[in-house]
């Protein structure tokens, strides 16, 4: 189970639209066999697949936990504009009107505000292209001279 808590700030959206978008997606066509010849020179583990990000969440503040079986557990508080029942299931919380939710312990990862004027954004969740690119073996290519060549033998 992974948990995300965001911070205060408003979270940004941005995406590749229109045209740029149409734009965006022909580059990835065209520099797809590029990108997996650099994939290969740059990284041990070969992916099973790389793929195209249209749009974006970010946000500059939050903190982030991912539980295992058996591990710490992880802590958030949670403020409310109203008042409780004595007995609340977890999975009704949202109906009670949430205002602010703290990471309290047990986090792997918390990032705060790095400035107020221009803070560093982090992306929290990807909008990706309908497709992905799987590996994509690379022939030899023979020279124009040698192609046209086999075509009249």
């Amino acid at each position: 189970m992974s948990v995300l808590v965001l911070g205060d700030d408003p979270i940004q959206y941005r995406r590749c639209e229109g045209r740029d978008s149409y734009v965006l997606r022909d580059w990835f066509a065209a520099a797809e066999m590029h990108a997996w010849a650099r994939v290969e020179a740059y990284f041990q583990g070969r992916p099973k697949e790389i793929f195209l990000v249209l749009g974006q969440h970010l946000t500059p503040t939050y903190a982030i936990s991912h539980k295992r079986y058996g591990s710490i557990e992880c802590e958030v508080i949670l403020e409310f504009g109203g008042e409780l029942p004595d007995n609340v299931e977890a999975r009704i919380l949202g109906h009670y009107n949430v205002t602010r939710a703290f990471a309290s312990v047990g986090f792997d990862q918390i990032i705060s505000r790095s400035s107020e004027t221009s803070p560093n954004l982090y992306s929290i969740s990807l909008e990706l292209a309908p497709y992905k690119s799987g590996p994509i073996q690379r022939f030899r290519r023979e020279s124009m001279m040698a192609r046209v060549r086999d075509q009249y033998q």
